[in-house]
């Protein structure tokens, strides 16, 4: 009589054990799972996002250092306007203005796809001839980085 208590006695045991297993192993494929389903996006989200970056293309024409501050020439070759979220000398925020080349400022009745109010008006404007646009900043810097509203990056190093 003994020995069939300690053989139940292992059974439970084992049984025991493989419960308490699969119940932790579901709990963190439950856990990882849900992690998974939060972060993921649509494939179609994906795509659109991809497009629309895509959409954005700057061709420096030419960059101007004249030791007080820079002067670059941009033509925007995308589908669309782009526009700029932040614009950075050497990694930091500067306030750059933006004109038309030859123009001294944009004219007010200038429309864009762009927000005025989140983007304070800075966008670089697209159209059949490309109009050239002038970046114009306060200081000398390396580098110019342009960060656009759809997450693109265009740096551009100043000779």
């Amino acid at each position: 009589m003994l020995m069939e208590r300690k053989a139940i006695s292992e059974a439970l045991s084992v049984i025991l054990i493989l419960v308490i297993t699969t119940a932790i192993f579901s709990s963190v494929a439950l856990y990882a799972n849900q992690q998974l389903e939060m972060d993921k996006q649509t494939t179609s989200s994906v795509i659109e996002n991809s497009k629309e970056r895509i959409g954005e293309l700057l061709s420096v024409i030419r960059a101007i250092n004249n030791g007080t501050h820079i002067k670059i020439v941009v033509v925007n070759y995308g589908e669309k306007d782009i526009c700029i979220d932040k614009i950075l000398g050497d990694a930091s925020v500067i306030n750059a203005a933006l004109a038309f080349y030859n123009v001294t400022s944009y004219a007010s009745t200038l429309t864009s796809n762009c927000d005025p109010a989140v983007l304070n008006g800075k966008f670089i404007y697209n159209d059949e001839v490309y109009k050239p646009t002038l970046i114009i900043t306060p200081n000398t810097y390396g580098s110019i980085q342009i960060i656009t509203s759809k997450g693109n990056v265009f740096d551009i190093d100043i000779p």
